[in-house]
């Protein structure tokens, strides 16, 4: 397993194996058991593809290029634009989960012109499907996807032992949903990897005094202010445990964790810290640099495919170092809230091809 993997795999496991957690001062303390599953379940569904990715390449030859100190600055308040959002019906009831396309320009005649296509990693077919189709239209489109510059791109079936991995794979079977390493087009033409590699990232976090334990907490914390906040309208354990043997099983949990992952700027500020973390505006730097390097390429319709808890920073980072403003968002469907048809299918007639 890479350098990355082992140690995320290790602070997992002991997560995993512990019975009572420990709060960051090395004091014990109970642990709330729909505040842990909710806050795993957050750092799973926003958790970059990052880990997995590193766990996949294992093993894989590459040279990675020698990652640079990262350093820290004041970052510009960004405008008040969402990238995630619950929509509901008259009768106030969630109908989906949606994410943005948000596009910004430089307001130039054939100036620039850069979307963010915020991503959930576990989403509907329909989903990717709709993102394949768009990402056509752009001269270049900048993944994550933390691995060695020549690295290949998972493909469906792909085994990996990797604990952040698994978390993934069981929602998506859980959610009854699509993994985004199986469904995204990765092969085309103008898809450019705009990511650490492995032994850059793994130093990011290094120098950050980072830990799956770090992000733990952090959204840990965050998401217990937010139970304090919201006493009486969060899922109880109780809730939880039974909308896991529910007959309608996925539908029922996708409403629950839809509610909780709109909150976006707050989980983005939980798992940032006071000076940033090398999971959100260390790679967002990296995803900069080649930004800088594809726009001095002369192409002028550029696309950042990362997750949703990206985008603030990069919004900050666009308008304060390119003078790019927003001009308009599109939402694109994540996930179905609404039940099932009576014969528990879905249409196929639209569904995005797995990669092999």
């Amino acid at each position: 397993m890479s350098q990355l993997a082992d140690p995320l795999a290790r602070d997992f496991a002991s997560f995993q194996g512990s019975h009572s957690a420990a709060s960051p001062n090395g004091s014990p303390c109970p642990r709330p058991r729909s505040v842990v599953l909710r806050s795993v379940a957050t750092i799973a569904a926003f958790w970059s593809v990052a880990a997995l990715a590193v766990a996949a390449m294992a093993g894989e030859n590459g040279k990675a290029p020698p990652s640079q100190p990262l350093a820290a600055e004041a970052k510009p308040a960004a405008p008040p634009v969402e990238f995630i959002r619950i929509v509901r019906d008259d009768a106030k009831q969630p109908t989906s989960l949606e994410t943005a396309v948000v596009r910004l320009s430089d307001g130039k005649p054939g100036g620039v012109r850069v979307a963010l296509a915020a991503a959930i990693h576990v989403a509907e077919n329909s989903y990717y499907t709709e993102l394949n189709r768009r990402f056509k239209q752009y001269d270049a489109v900048l993944y994550e996807l933390v691995a060695p510059p020549d690295a290949q791109v998972p493909v469906k079936g792909q085994k990996s032992n990797h604990p952040v991995s698994l978390l993934q794979r069981g929602m998506k079977q859980m959610l009854d949903l699509e993994f985004q390493l199986d469904l995204i087009d990765y092969k085309a033409a103008n898809m450019v990897h705009a990511d650490m590699s492995p032994e850059e990232f793994s130093k990011a976090m290094k120098e950050r005094g980072e830990s799956f334990w770090t992000l733990f907490w952090r959204m840990m914390n965050h998401a217990m202010a937010q139970q304090a906040k919201w006493a009486g309208r969060m899922p109880s354990d109780w809730e939880l445990i039974t909308a896991l043997f529910d007959r309608k099983r996925s539908h029922v949990l996708k409403r629950m964790l839809a509610e909780q992952m709109i909150d976006l700027e707050g989980m983005t500020n939980a798992l940032e810290g006071p000076n940033g973390s090398a999971l959100v505006s260390g790679r967002n730097g990296k995803a900069i640099e080649v930004l800088e390097k594809t726009l001095a390429q002369g192409k002028r319709n550029v696309a950042i495919f990362y997750g949703a808890a990206h985008m603030p920073d990069f919004l900050a980072r666009l308008s304060k170092q390119f003078d790019l403003r927003p001009e308009g968002t599109d939402w694109i469907e994540a996930w179905n809230l609404q039940a099932k048809p009576a014969d528990g299918k879905r249409s196929t007639a639209t569904e995005a091809p797995v990669n092999k």
